[in-house]
């Protein structure tokens, strides 16, 4: 059947009506908004802004199958409820996948608005650990000092040296924009127009020990490596990410749709809500500290970049204070160097230089970042102002003496200008699983021998 791009389900859904749009977007990927809602357009090209009778009742009809069918798969996933009380479905396995059309969240109440970004600095209240929006007394757990340990990430054993050659590329540079990262979760993964997330509950369902990943792309291209440590330790991990959207309690603005992000402030909202009340053992959230604050009333961004800085840092400690009083443990997965703040495209230059890939590489405090990615870390600022919030920092795998590069031992680092490859992600998954504490580990699940 034809499909049809939905701006206000922020999907694609069946057309009734033809089909134009479908095959006119045809190069679209399903996850993704076709290039018309990009231009900021309200409707494809050449269909009008209004259809006939027969038209208006077939979308009648598709909307009141669509909502019967909706309620009906609600109440057959209410008796195949996990632990957590989030529905999801469950295979002969034993393991669930993700599934469900609701969150379990009411949209009353979580489409308020965002507090307008305080230019001049931010009012320092996360900080100083003021203010209510950390739910007060039975907001949840309260993590108060008693993580397992400090996180600490073994040490880098990656050649001083950039690799100037390669065997074999790995993914071939023609296979690179495929190569996500996000696993078995990249279905989870959240566009741009959306506002909600499905259970998206992975793992077994008795599993003993409870993981939600949540952020931006920045958290989702490390799925591989997360799904490696939710098989060995037995996890049951809840996959909330969405793209472009930061973590941090502040309205951004989306260059991609050119305007304010509200859909990001509805989605987190909805996200810390179900956090709150569903209290994992752990969170693992990360996002890009290339988002953009918007100023208040106007939205447009906020500049120049020491301001938004501040704001951000201000911002990211209110949403992780918050965390901490939802989980036992909150781990903040550090944002890498983006060669794109270095003004380099990774991929062009490896098929431009084959045979000197150290060319491809940049400098993290070059002149060349304006600001480089060391003065802008707004993420790892944030974490030290919280208390009982560990930070996990891989960017000695990638960036030796501060020069980052663009191919590791064959592997192709960034598939793009800001996100790491599904090759390398999954190359770093015993790293990744070495790095957190051994207590955390599910019923008859492992942790790595060499695990602190």
């Amino acid at each position: 059947m034809a499909r049809r791009y939905d701006i206000e389900v922020g999907g694609w859904t069946p057309d009734e009506n033809g089909g134009d749009e479908a095959r006119a977007e045809s190069q679209s990927p399903p996850s993704e908004p076709p290039a018309w809602v990009s231009r900021g357009q309200s409707q494809p090209p050449g269909r009008p802004g209004s259809v006939g009778r027969r038209g208006g009742l077939m979308r009648l009809v598709v909307a009141v199958v669509a909502v019967a069918t909706g309620v009906a798969i609600g109440v057959i996933a209410a008796g195949d409820r996990l632990d957590s009380g989030v529905a999801a479905h469950q295979p002969p396995s034993g393991d669930t996948v993700a599934g469900g059309l609701s969150d379990g969240i009411s949209d009353v109440g979580q489409d308020e608005e965002v507090e307008p970004a305080d230019v001049d600095g931010g009012s320092g209240g996360a900080a100083a650990g003021e203010g209510g929006d950390d739910g007060g007394p039975g907001a949840g757990k309260s993590n108060g000092g008693k993580g397992v340990g400090k996180v600490r990430v073994p040490p880098a054993k990656v050649s001083r040296k950039p690799q100037r050659k390669a065997k074999q590329l790995r993914p071939a540079p023609a296979n690179i924009l495929r190569d996500l990262g996000g696993g078995r979760f990249t279905p989870c993964h959240r566009p741009v127009l959306t506002s909600f997330s499905p259970a998206c509950v992975f793992g077994k369902k008795r599993a003993g020990f409870h993981a939600v990943v949540f952020g931006d792309s920045h958290a989702a291209h490390w799925g591989n490596a997360i799904e490696k440590v939710m098989d060995e330790r037995n996890w049951r991990v809840t996959w909330l990410t969405k793209s472009s959207c930061t973590p941090a309690a502040v309205r951004t603005y989306n260059a991609g749709v050119g305007r304010d992000y509200p859909e990001c402030d509805r989605w987190r909202n909805r996200v810390m809500e179900r956090i709150r009340k569903e209290k994992p053992d752990l969170v693992l959230v990360g996002g890009t500290v290339g988002a953009t604050p918007a100023l208040p009333g106007v939205w447009k961004p906020v500049v120049p970049v020491s301001k938004a800085r501040k704001v951000m840092i201000d911002r990211m400690a209110r949403t992780l204070r918050r965390l901490s009083h939802s989980a036992d443990n909150v781990v903040l997965i550090a944002d890498l160097p983006a060669p794109r703040r270095a003004g380099l495209d990774p991929i062009a230059c490896i098929r431009k230089n084959p045979n000197r890939l150290d060319r491809c590489r940049f400098d993290m405090a070059s002149g060349r970042s304006a600001p480089s990615h060391h003065r802008v870390q707004f993420d790892k600022r944030a974490a030290k102002l919280i208390e009982g919030v560990q930070v996990l920092d891989f960017t000695d795998y990638v960036c030796l003496d501060g020069i980052c590069r663009a191919v590791i031992d064959d592997r192709i680092v960034y598939r793009d200008t800001t996100h790491l490859s599904g090759v390398f992600t999954r190359s770093m998954a015993n790293v990744f699983n070495r790095s957190l504490p051994a207590a955390w580990v599910g019923r008859n699940g492992k942790a790595p021998p060499s695990a602190p």
